[in-house]
């Protein structure tokens, strides 16, 4: 059976022995953990099972990554050839915005449900990403829908593109060091 602890600080929960030194979640010192009897209501079970969050982040981390591809192909393309590839792009363009906004609500909803403090370090962090993320996806939607396709507006749209993708990753490896273990006694 597992024994679990909390942070006394932000209120992560993990399993003992798999925390080493600091919380994964604000950075408090391994002494701030207490043992934790898991114990959790049938409500704030139920929002936690529906995984809203981890299932909404793969959104923007797919469709940037794609829409990165997508728009490498469509600047490679002879110009008379990419139209398709363009419409393609300005979709995509369109629709990462909305899927970043949806998976930080998703995210703040998750933090409130499995955590009492939401102001940890990686969670401020993951904000900033995440609003970073959102900035260069809409300035990006911006470029390509008004076809601002210059060789410095190519360049700028490659970047933020890039840009996007790291975002994502990033994104990725910080919720993973937030993992937080859900069970039902």
């Amino acid at each position: 059976m597992r024994s679990f602890i909390k942070c006394k600080v932000c209120g992560f929960i993990g399993v003992e022995g798999t925390i080493h030194q600091v919380c994964p979640a604000c950075g408090a010192l391994l002494s701030s953990f207490e043992n934790y009897d898991y114990e959790i209501g049938d409500k704030r079970l139920s929002n936690l099972k529906m995984q809203l969050h981890p299932m909404l982040v793969h959104f923007p981390q797919s469709i940037s990554i794609l829409s990165f591809l997508v728009i490498i192909i469509a600047f490679l393309m002879k110009r008379d050839t990419n139209s398709e590839w363009i419409l393609i792009t300005k979709i995509i363009s369109m629709i990462l915005p909305f899927t970043v906004i949806a998976a930080m609500a998703s995210g703040v909803f998750d933090a409130k449900a499995r955590l009492k403090n939401t102001n940890g370090k990686i969670r401020k962090q993951k904000i900033q990403i995440g609003t970073f993320f959102l900035v260069v996806s809409g300035i990006s939607a911006i470029l390509i829908n008004y076809e601002v396709f210059t060789a410095f507006g190519i360049i700028s749209i490659l970047l933020l593109g890039l840009l996007s993708v790291l975002c994502s990753i990033l994104l990725g490896r910080k919720g993973a060091s937030l993992s937080c273990v859900l069970i039902r006694n």
